[in-house]
Formats: structure tokens, sequence, C-alpha cells
């Protein structure tokens, strides 16, 4: 009964700490949003929109790194609303939809390095389409989720001496499962990518060869005593890109052809610490590690019509990359209406990067490298009544104070980040 009464405390603990919360909320505390408990979570378990019905969103910000259809870096402004829609009051469906700005983007170009070449004749990409369906309702005992998202850009001529196409695709799909009383998550998704890439005379510049990724997350609450939590995660991550690349060449009348195949995968897991000295109070930390290897190999025929069979030829490169670090995060009321929130993480890098060619003259390559990266936060919540709003806030409104007051130019925007929340119901 005790060990039972204790559970039931570092739960309510933690979701009466941040029932309703939001994206920039999980950034500021440390981008910690695998062991919050949070209204962000149901972009990583969709078994959790169930505890929140009846709330509308808002994501705003000056500094998101979202590209343009040239590659270029753009400002999103307001660029997520979602609504999350109750149906039923005894065994409730949960429906939310959101909508979203961001660009779909275009495909990488896997054999340069860079976007596909052509893609610069897309002006849609520029013309953002974004959109999720998630559903949750209790299901055997559980609380059970899906996500459905898509993603798409075209561009299409259709004349006599212009057949020019490109347009680009991408779906997931991601089930999950959360128990009742918040004790556990877990999360599976499927992503599926297709594009088209064709000139004026409506043959293939590139195609696609294999777009996919499946992902796996799971989390679970040990509640050490009514203040501390413990919180074990782990996820897995398996990509894979396949692209055919036809070149022209002006001496010859036919096309030369180059097959690039990369496969990633990812395994990562950490232990998290929750802590509520006081109602007002609270703090986590995450000490985790992720390791990911990511081999592409490349092979290319050689160019029909020469004499010199040796343009034939393949490469294969491989790279292990270690990230490890910690995450923090700490909020406090400061007054009843404000909640001021720091965050930090820091995380080290290590990578080792092989290559080798059998075209002439062949030779291979071993790199290592390692670095460092630290990150501070800062961020300010309010709430009235049915509405909150979490910032992820500029350092110079500390230091210079309001811009509107001080006429400071130190800092372009004062908040990087607002999240609006309002509870309808």
């Amino acid at each position: 009964m005790k060990k039972a009464l204790i559970l039931a405390m570092g739960l309510l603990m933690l979701f009466s700490i941040s029932s309703f919360a939001t994206e920039t909320r999980t950034l500021v505390m440390g981008d910690n949003n695998m062991i919050l408990v949070d209204d962000a979570n149901i972009w990583l378990f969709p078994g959790r929109l169930l505890n929140y019905p009846n709330i509308a969103i808002g994501e705003f910000t000056s500094a998101r790194n979202n590209f343009d259809g040239f590659g270029s870096p753009v400002e999103s402004g307001f660029y997520k609303t979602g609504v999350h829609w109750q149906f039923g009051s005894d065994n409730p469906w949960i429906v939310a939809t959101y909508i979203a700005t961001t660009p779909a983007g275009s495909p990488m170009n896997l054999y340069t390095g860079v976007r596909l070449t052509r893609w610069d004749m897309l002006p849609l990409a520029h013309h953002e389409r974004g959109a999720d369906l998630m559903i949750s309702h209790a299901v055997g005992g559980y609380n059970a989720g899906f996500h459905f998202s898509g993603r798409s850009t075209i561009y299409k001529n259709d004349v006599t001496d212009d057949k020019e196409e490109e347009s680009y695709n991408r779906y997931l799909f991601k089930l999950g499962v959360s128990e009742p009383l918040g004790k556990w998550d877990l999360g599976f998704g499927l992503q599926f990518g297709s594009w088209k890439d064709k000139d004026e005379d409506g043959e293939d510049v590139t195609e696609v060869d294999g777009d996919f990724d499946m992902s796996a997350l799971f989390r679970i609450f040990f509640v050490a005593n009514p203040t501390w939590d413990v919180i074990p995660h782990l996820g897995f991550g398996y990509s894979k890109r396949g692209q055919k690349d036809h070149f022209a060449d002006d001496s010859i009348s036919t096309k030369s052809d180059v097959d690039t195949k990369t496969t990633r995968f990812e395994f990562g897991g950490g232990v998290g610490l929750a802590y509520s000295p006081a109602p007002a109070v609270f703090a986590v930390i995450d000490l985790s590690g992720m390791f990911r290897t990511e081999k592409q190999e490349r092979t290319w025929a050689a160019v029909p019509g020469t004499p010199d069979p040796t343009t034939a030829g393949n490469d294969e490169s491989k790279r292990s990359t270690f990230v490890g670090g910690w995450r923090l995060g700490v909020e406090g009321d400061v007054f009843k209406w404000m909640t001021l929130r720091l965050g930090a993480t820091g995380l080290g890098f290590g990578e080792a990067d092989q290559f080798a060619t059998s075209q002439g003259p062949t030779f291979s390559t071993n790199e290592q490298y390692a670095w460092n990266d630290n990150t501070t936060y800062l961020g300010l919540g309010f709430h009235w009544d049915r509405l909150y709003i979490d910032t992820y806030t500029s350092p110079q409104l500390v230091l210079d104070g309001f811009n509107f007051i001080s006429g400071s130019t130190d800092a372009r925007n004062m908040n990087f980040q607002v999240t609006l929340l309002y509870e309808m119901f």
C-alpha cells in the first residue's frame, strides 16, 4: 500500500508540474522531451494524446532553421498550429489536427552531397504544405495512438517543348502505446519518401531507388520516492536511401549512370532523473548517448561508346558517430502567473570516417574527429486562467531589458521561440 501511494504521488508530481506545456518548454528545459511529461510528448509517443484533450496550440519562431527550395535557411514565423478535439466522454476519442508551414524541402543528392542539382526549378518549394493527424483511444486497458503526417511539393510542365517535372512527397506513420497512469510509453514509426526529377525532354535526371525510415522509442518511469523519479529510455532508428543519377555527355548520345545507396543505423539510450523538492520547483537531468553508423556505396558503369573501360568503378564510405552527454533543465514559479526556466546541454561528439575507391589510382583513407558543444537556454512561462504562453527568450532581455524601453539593438528578437496554448474547456 505504501509503495502504491509513493508511486501515485510521484506520478502526480510529474503531471501536476506540466499538465499543460509545450514544445518550447521542452526545448528550454535542456531539449528534454524524452524524459519530461509534456503535451509535446505526442510527437514521440502518440498514445500520450489521450491525456491532452480540448486544447489549441500555436508555435512561433524567429530562429528555426528551415530551408527553402534553394537550400537556404528561412524564418518561419507562425510555423505550426493545432487543435485537439474530444469526441465522447466515457471512453473518449481524441483527434488532433495540425497544419505546418515548414517546407517539404527537396531530397538530398546522395552522389554530390547537395540538394538535387535541378531542384532550383521548383518554385513551389516555397509553398509549404504540411499536415498531421493524430488519433488516440483507450484499447484493452492501454492508451493507443496513431499519427499520420504528410509533406509534399510539386512543379510540372506539360507543353510541347518542356516536360520538366519535379516533385517530392514524404509520409510518416507512427503507432504508440502508453500505460494509462503514465508509467511507460512506446512509440514505433515508419516513414516513406519518393520524388520525380525529369528534364525538359521528360527524361529522368535522377530516380529514387529507396527512401525509407524506421524508428522505435521506449521509456519507463520508476518512482524512487515522492520527490525523485528515475526514467530509463531507449531508442533505435534505421534508414535506407537509394538514388540513380543519369548524366548527359556532349560527346555521345547515351547517358552514364551512377547508383548510390546509403544505409544508416542508430541506437541510443540513457537515464533521466526528475526532481521536485517543492510544489513550484522542478528539475530534470538526462545522461544519455547515441551511436550511429552510416554506410554509402556508389557504383558507376563505363560510359557507353568510349574506349576506356576503366571509367567504371565503385567506392565505399563509412562513418561512425558517437554522441554523449547531459541535458539539464530547471523551472520554478516567480509569481503565480509566471515561471522562470533555465536549461543547458553539454554534448561530446566523436566521429570516424573511412573511404575507399576502386577507380585508379586505388586508395583509402581513415580519419577521426572529436569535439564538444555546449548550449544554454533561458525561458519564461506565463499562465492566466486557460491561456499558457511559453517562451525561449533572448539573453539580451536580461542584459539590456526590453528593447522597446532600452532602445537596445544588440538582439533583433526578444524571443527566439514562443508557444501559445489555450485550454478550450
